[in-house]
Formats: C-alpha cells, sequence, structure tokens
C-alpha cells in the first residue's frame, strides 16, 4: 500500500514539475492560451498527464523488484503425500 502511495505521489511530482517547466520556458506568452497561461493550470494538468503516462510504468518497475515468492521443496511434499511414496 505504501508503496502504491508513494507511486502515486512520485509520479505526480515529476508531472507537475514538467509542467511547471514548460510553462516557464515554452508557456503562452500572450494569455490566449487557456492551459498554459496560468502557472496553476499547467501544473496541475503536467501532474495529472504525469500520473497517467509514469504510473503504469511505475507499477511495472515495481513488481520487478519484487521477490520471487519462494518454494521449498519440502513444502510441495508435505502438501502432496501421495507423490513422496
Amino acid at each position: 500500500m505504501l508503496k502504491t502511495i508513494s507511486g502515486i505521489l512520485i509520479t505526480l511530482a515529476i508531472g507537475g514539475v514538467a509542467g511547471y517547466l514548460y510553462y516557464r520556458f515554452i508557456g503562452c506568452r500572450t494569455g490566449g492560451c487557456p492551459i498554459t497561461s496560468n502557472v496553476w493550470s499547467v501544473v496541475v494538468f503536467g501532474a495529472v498527464v504525469g500520473y497517467l503516462l509514469l504510473f503504469p510504468v511505475w507499477e511495472k518497475y515495481m513488481k520487478s523488484k519484487a521477490p520471487a515468492p519462494e518454494t521449498h521443496k519440502e513444502d510441495i511434499h508435505e502438501s502432496n503425500p501421495e507423490k513422496t511414496r
């Protein structure tokens, strides 16, 4: 659960920072662009887009780092005694 929450927060933060950088260096200078003319709207928009694009990648990354469940030979034989004979 904690890994999921941290994944959400990290992807939102990355998207928000990317949105701010877009506003700062590329944004709309005339004020006629509805999304990019206001810093808060572009940061929120960037956070949402960052979440939508990066969260599936985060989940896949976390699943690949998870240790595989251990199965011991003794556990298999105890659960099925017929195969041990």
